[in-house]
């Protein structure tokens, strides 16, 4: 008998185990009619990243290996869509064996960048209590100046996520700590007033608390601004933080005659208490 022969009239081994058979072979997916789902292979909910329009406050740095990639995207996106905001994806990378914590962007399935890392550990925690590995959301190109003598600016990214507080992903959930008022509570002492926060995000737990109040939040302060608030916690004192240029926004405001009132946090409630009380 031939070698080939002997080869070919070789039975398997009973123990898929010892045979180093996948674990597929072992428990096979169909047991007398009942389909067998891997956890891994199981649907996770498609996450949606919910902000306000228009405000893309997270950015990424520039970085010269995605240079060309971006710059490709920009000049097909100027072509084929007419908004200058286009959608993107971010991807949690789990098994990453640097940090485990670590997302990943892309636009038309192509890697663009990282979401920084003090920003990639809060997004990461969220993601994984709500159970996903990437969510949707909006993306601008920016940069990409060219001037003469062939200078140019490199390309760079924003993202339509809050850089503070909790995310609102479309799964229809509520921030921690967020309590559904009750039909006794006052729901109309800041009925039509406009209330502008400072260093804190539209959907912090602080911003439904005063929405259930019947308060119109708004981003920015304007002349049309009732009070603007400062978040406990707010570096209104460091001169790179937004929570400052806003602070400043808005006694400028207030200085060409707006009727606005700039108020801590602590100061808002306890005024919120003496409209309860005159009331």
């Amino acid at each position: 008998m031939s070698f080939w022969s002997c080869l070919i009239r070789l039975k398997p081994a009973r123990n898929a185990s010892i045979a180093g058979c996948s674990n597929a072979k072992i428990f096979p997916r169909t047991i007398k009619g009942v389909q067998y789902q891997h956890p891994n292979d199981r649907p996770k909910p498609k996450a949606v990243v919910i902000f306000r329009n228009g405000s893309l406050p997270m950015h990424i740095l520039e970085k010269r290996r995605y240079q060309q990639v971006l710059s490709e995207i920009a000049k097909s996106s100027r072509k084929t869509r007419s908004s200058s905001e286009i959608p993107a994806e971010i991807i949690r990378e789990a098994d990453n064996p640097i940090d485990s914590n670590t997302i990943r962007i892309e636009i038309d399935g192509k890697c663009v960048g990282y979401i920084p890392t003090d920003q990639a550990r809060r997004l990461s925690l969220q993601m994984s209590e709500d159970g996903i590995d990437r969510a949707k959301c909006l993306a601008r190109i920016r940069g990409g100046w060219q001037a003469h003598h062939k200078r140019s600016g490199l390309y760079g990214l924003t993202l339509a996520i809050p850089r503070n507080g909790w995310v609102d992903f479309g799964l229809g959930k509520m921030p921690p700590g967020y309590r559904k008022p009750t039909s006794s509570a006052p729901t109309s002492r800041l009925k039509n007033k406009k209330i502008a926060l400072i260093g804190v995000a539209p959907t912090s737990t602080l911003a439904l608390e005063l929405a259930n109040e019947g308060a119109h939040i708004v981003a920015h302060p304007d002349k049309e601004s009732h009070y603007a608030v400062i978040a406990a916690g707010a570096e209104v004192h460091d001169h790179q933080k937004p929570a400052h240029w806003e602070l400043a926004r808005a006694r400028r405001l207030i200085d060409d005659g707006a009727s606005m009132i700039v108020l801590s946090e602590d100061d808002f409630r306890t005024h919120l208490s003496e409209i309860a009380l005159s009331t």
